[in-house]
């Protein structure tokens, strides 16, 4: 075979394996735009432990020790 005839027959073959190589990658591409979708679509879901609520504690603690004092005072 000529010089001509082997660049044009690897060149059809790269060709070939080029459109293969996009058609995986473009499957792979529309697969992540899927889960893509779907995790914008779910509600973000609250990451933090079920730690006590500090703030609302020393609030508690707060308008306990009001009322003792308050109790205290009254009588």
């Amino acid at each position: 075979m000529t010089e001509e005839k082997m660049l044009m027959v690897t060149a059809a073959a790269e060709i070939r394996a080029l459109r293969r190589e996009n058609e995986i990658l473009r499957a792979k591409v529309e697969t992540m735009d899927v889960f893509a979708l779907a995790l914008q679509s779910q509600p973000l879901f609250n990451t933090r432990g079920a730690a006590p609520d500090i703030a609302w504690q020393l609030d508690r603690y707060v308008q306990q020790a009001d009322g003792s004092a308050a109790l205290g005072a009254k009588e």
